[in-house]
């Protein structure tokens, strides 16, 4: 289970190991970390085997690892607590993997698809910005009458897009516009998932006239109606 923690003097059978759970959860895991290169070695093979008998979850052999712990890598001891643990309790979320930025995600085998020759001179056309999109000032005042605890992280997200959209050469207005109101209704459904995104929102959106393209974009970040 731990193939880089170390095994207790008292107890060979067992590693030096601690967890830290509040109200059910683990944000915190630590362990005397194993600095023999030889028993390194041997754990790992453990790992290989493992692997081979279908073991997904198994901690891969690190050849430069054990090459540091040959030469005299100085021990070791620190708190298993990372940025990800932290942003899945402040985020209240179940699952630390939909916080981690950069998720280990296994091997996809994605078939080869040969792109079909285009023997016409037509170009596919991009769907276009709506010409009717509702002004900074419409949405900042629906910031300010919807929102309060979520206000700020809106305006946040908000400058995000509309640097990405200056980034990628598209329009930075509508980029901004789907930030700011993606969360528009949060605070007055009172944080209710099952309400997110839907007749509530549909109204608010309704009072500044907003275009069905932008709607739509906005609801294309609750994966569960898109």
């Amino acid at each position: 289970m731990q193939p880089l923690a170390r095994q207790s003097d008292e107890n060979p059978q067992i590693v030096e190991q601690f967890q830290v759970i509040v109200n059910g959860r683990e944000i915190l895991k630590a362990y005397s970390e194993l600095v023999d290169p030889v028993i390194q070695a041997e754990n790992f093979n453990e790992q290989a085997d493992a692997a081979q008998a279908g073991d997904s979850e198994v901690t891969r052999s690190d050849d430069e690892f054990l090459t540091a712990m040959e030469h005299g890598m100085p021990p070791q001891s620190g708190r298993g607590m990372g940025i990800d643990r932290i942003l899945a309790m402040l985020t209240e979320q179940s699952n630390i993997r939909d916080v981690i930025m950069f998720p280990m995600l296994k091997p996809v085998h994605i078939q080869e698809v040969v792109p079909q020759t285009n023997t016409s001179n037509e170009k596919t056309p991009k769907e276009s910005t709506p010409n009717n999109l509702p002004q900074a000032e419409q949405a900042l005042q629906l910031v300010e009458k919807y929102l309060h605890d979520t206000k700020r992280h809106c305006l946040q997200v908000g400058e995000i897009m509309r640097a990405c959209g200056k980034e990628i050469g598209e329009d930075e207005h509508y980029r901004w516009l789907a930030g700011v109101l993606h969360d528009i209704d949060r605070d007055h459904i009172a944080k209710d998932g099952s309400k997110h995104l839907k007749a509530e929102f549909e109204q608010i959106m309704d009072s500044i006239d907003a275009p069905q393209l932008l709607r739509d974009d906005i609801k294309s970040h609750g994966e569960w109606l898109t």
